[in-house]
């Protein structure tokens, strides 16, 4: 977003201004967001608003001259904007066109930015979408979603790297499916979590509410799907095909992490250690398999990294030491 608000103004420092000024103005007004575009757009929509904005009080635009003309338009005429004799004004308009050409270089130009900015998550930062048929999705750090223009019109197709909890409003002639890079699954009335980041050997699903089908990726789902799951089933669908389930779980435990805690039961600390690097930005490192092997039960809310490794080498019986900006998880007396 910094780097988009620097084509408008003069400084990183003035870029970085109209970025948090963005942010005050989403939080104040984002109860009058209707839905009736991206969220993503809606956001860049008034970062350019801002930045052309302060660009103008700056006394600089960039001017739109020295553009490249996409395929079948014509380029713009220098004419049209004042000269650079003209210190206050050079780059703007001198009577500016109909319809504004801001306009179409801001969807132009913004949409790689806008992936980026919006739609993976940093790391430590969890979103709720609400999407234009009333599904609410919670994603995880590090997590992306991403759907067609025409989601909710003739059908209802998502596409998931990461992990996310999905609350659909049920809609029997249009069923949702979410796709992952080895599995789609299918919602037949329910709330549900799919976990599939790319470092996992297995796509898991937990139900909270009603059945989900599970198919691998490249199964057509007019097939039998590999798994049918209900209310507090984890399924496990390995890459090679294997599909497993697991009755009865804590969904207070599998949910935490949409309420900002997280949970571990009886979790291999490899496993725990991929997690804290996905919501923490730290890089850590186990110093062999038979300790990564080992099994934590712990849950974390609001703490910092530091005392989460505290806390883990206490119970698991380990030391934490650090080199190179990485953090190494060392057994004791090693």
């Amino acid at each position: 977003m910094v780097r988009f608000a620097r084509g408008f103004v003069k400084t990183d420092t003035a870029a970085e201004d109209v970025v948090q000024d963005t942010w005050a103005v989403v939080l104040q007004d984002i109860d009058r967001f209707e839905g009736r575009s991206a969220l993503r757009s809606w956001i860049f929509g008034i970062l350019g608003n801002l930045a052309r904005t302060r660009a103008a009080k700056d006394g600089r635009c960039v001017p739109l001259s020295a553009l490249q003309p996409d395929d079948g338009e014509s380029a713009v005429d220098a004419s049209e904007f004042h000269p650079d004799s003209h210190p206050r004004w050079a780059g703007h308009w001198a009577k500016a066109p109909e319809p504004w050409p801001e306009a179409r270089l801001l969807s132009r130009e913004a949409l790689a930015y806008i992936r980026d900015a919006i739609e993976r998550l940093p790391e430590g930062q969890r979103a709720v979408i609400r999407l234009r048929d009333g599904t609410q999705v919670t994603l995880a750090p590090q997590s992306r979603l991403r759907y067609p223009a025409d989601y909710g019109t003739a059908r209802r197709e998502l596409y998931l790297d990461g992990e996310a909890y999905f609350q659909v409003t049920p809609d029997s002639q249009r069923p949702l499916r979410v796709h992952t890079a080895a599995s789609v699954t299918e919602d037949l009335g329910t709330a549900f979590v799919v976990r599939a980041y790319a470092d996992q050997v297995a796509t898991e699903v937990v139900v909270a509410e009603g059945r989900v089908a599970l198919w691998r990726a490249d199964t057509a789902a007019a097939s039998r799907p590999a798994l049918l799951l209900g209310a507090r089933d984890l399924g496990r669908l390995e890459q090679g095909g294997g599909a497993t389930v697991r009755r009865g779980v804590d969904l207070a435990r599998q949910l935490a992490w949409t309420r900002g805690v997280l949970s571990f039961d009886g979790t291999p600390l490899g496993e725990v250690v991929r997690t804290l690097e996905r919501w923490y930005n730290v890089e850590i490192r186990v110093a062999d398999s038979a300790l990564a092997a080992r099994r934590l039960t712990a849950t974390f809310q609001n703490e910092s990294i530091d005392l989460v490794l505290q806390r883990i080498a206490l119970t698991v019986g380990l030391r934490v030491e650090r080199a190179d900006g990485s953090v190494i998880l060392l057994r004791n007396g090693r």
